[in-house]
């Protein structure tokens, strides 16, 4: 459970590393909240969805989506700043995630540079340690 301590103690922190059991795990952890905000927007929008839901009152409505809209943001910062420390802890420059951006198929090389054992080298990002990965 570190990796838990790590990450909720580094949330939006660019700086350090990441170990690759704290990434994965807490994608997926991020990846399940992401669908459930994502379906709490279409629910109340109910624009984009062919089942006919009740309408609810705006007084309700509004408040769930702001919020919703704000944690989906956080979700995506604190996303962000975990695969930086990550590409930190592979020895990459967070510069790499640019590849994500700018071309279509940045995905794969992100990929590929996130799921490589961490290097055992103490580096600008921060010191290693070693860990059962």
């Amino acid at each position: 459970m570190e990796w838990l301590k790590n990450y909720l103690i580094k949330n939006i922190n660019f700086k350090g590393r990441a170990f690759r059991k704290e990434y994965w795990t807490v994608f997926l952890i991020n990846t399940l909240k992401s669908i459930v905000l994502f379906a709490i927007i279409m629910i109340l929008d109910g624009k984009d969805i062919n089942i006919r839901l009740p309408d609810f009152p705006k007084f309700i409505e509004i408040p769930f989506l702001i919020i919703s809209y704000i944690m989906g943001g956080l979700v995506i910062a604190s996303q962000m700043a975990l695969t930086v420390r990550r590409l930190h802890d592979t020895g990459k420059s967070a510069w790499w995630l640019l590849f994500l951006f700018l071309t279509g198929f940045g995905f794969i090389f992100l990929l590929f540079f996130l799921a490589q054992k961490s290097q055992p080298f103490d580096k600008e990002w921060g010191r290693y340690i070693s860990t059962d990965e």
